[in-house]
């Protein structure tokens, strides 16, 4: 009977594609996991997360991110496992070019960060590759596992700053019809303290579950929504935001795509400021050799780490955001600006 372990599978595609796969970073630790991520035969629909990035360097909220839509969704989505893909090197340095010495890590050390933080082995694979090798794999482990009637479809992972009330990122560009995401790491800016803000040109937000067709049941919340705390009146399109662990809602036309959002306790955010890579490369421009480490700490993943890396190639100018055309720091302040705690 063919292996149905999604690590085994991946290794399987990967040698088909002529990729190397280093040892000791097998994809999701299959050799050594005591329960390694299956796949479920029969046409039955396998999910698994998506997670690029340029992470220049990672910081708590993207590994936050990944941990709260692994460890509570990870049932109502079937969540097998998650695949971190990192940006490639020369499109890192086209994205800072305007930049006079800007903090540039190579994918490998990128990946090293990731790998340092100790994420779940067997649950999570960082991909060393580019991201043609990474479409090409993909492609090929699809085929594959169509032959086996294996239904297997991916979720991009995203921040909230991609999805807002002013526009939604289009999951096609990773070659995936849904995106998901979370509040933990900072808010969403369709999240009102009660209520979910519709999202331009998709349907109301709605509680979802998986039945065991495996076919996603759907039911808008009839509770009126509560006035926003900004004390502003009540919008068109706005529904409770459900207490079960996932909402969903989709696109009103064609092409077909679907928004999945893993809302957090308030409680459970972290206070101050939220996390950024562009703060983190600000730490490393302006801190001295003493005090580096323990900044980092308090904001980067694998802070020992990242403070070696800095301090082989420093000293490094401070990032600066644009405004225009928008980059992603900017886009991030405006989602800020349009948050309705």
């Amino acid at each position: 009977m063919a292996s149905r372990r999604v690590g085994d599978l991946v290794e399987k595609a990967a040698a088909q594609q002529g990729l190397r796969n280093d040892p000791s970073q097998r994809p999701f630790n299959n050799g050594n996991a005591q329960d390694p991520p299956l796949l479920r035969p029969n046409r039955a629909p396998n999910h698994v997360l998506l997670y690029p990035g340029c992470f220049n360097p990672p910081h708590k909220g993207h590994l936050a991110l990944l941990n709260q839509v692994l460890r509570n969704a990870g049932a109502d989505l079937s969540l097998a496992a998650a695949v971190i893909v990192l940006t490639d090197d020369d499109k890192l340095a086209a994205k800072n070019r305007k930049e006079e010495r800007p903090l540039l890590l190579s994918k490998a050390r990128r990946a090293a960060l990731w790998r340092e933080a100790g994420i779940t082995g067997d649950r999570v694979w960082v991909f060393g590759g580019s991201e043609d090798s990474w479409k090409g794999l993909r492609g090929q482990l699809q085929r594959n596992l169509a032959r086996q009637k294996i239904d297997l479809r991916f979720l991009l992972l995203v921040g909230p700053d991609w999805i807002s009330v002013r526009s939604a990122t289009d999951p096609k560009s990773w070659g995936c019809v849904e995106a998901v995401t979370s509040d933990i790491s900072r808010p969403a800016a369709f999240r009102c303290p009660n209520s979910l803000r519709q999202l331009p040109k998709c349907s109301l937000w709605a509680p979802c579950s998986y039945q065991s067709s495996g076919q996603p049941s759907m039911a808008v919340a009839e509770t009126p929504c509560e006035t926003p705390a900004d004390g502003s009146n009540s919008a068109p399109g706005l529904v409770y935001a459900s207490t079960a662990v996932v909402s969903t809602c989709q696109t009103l036309r064609k092409p077909l795509r679907r928004y999945r959002f893993v809302p957090c306790e308030l409680g459970d955010r972290p206070q101050g400021e939220a996390p950024s890579s562009t703060e983190i490369r600000r730490i490393i421009a302006t801190c001295g050799r003493e005090q580096l480490e323990g900044e980092l700490a308090k904001v980067a993943l694998s802070p020992s780490l990242l403070a070696m890396y800095a301090l082989e190639g420093g000293p490094y100018t401070a990032p600066a955001p644009r405004a225009s055309p928008p980059d992603h720091e900017t886009r991030k302040l405006r989602a800020a600006a349009d948050v309705k705690w």
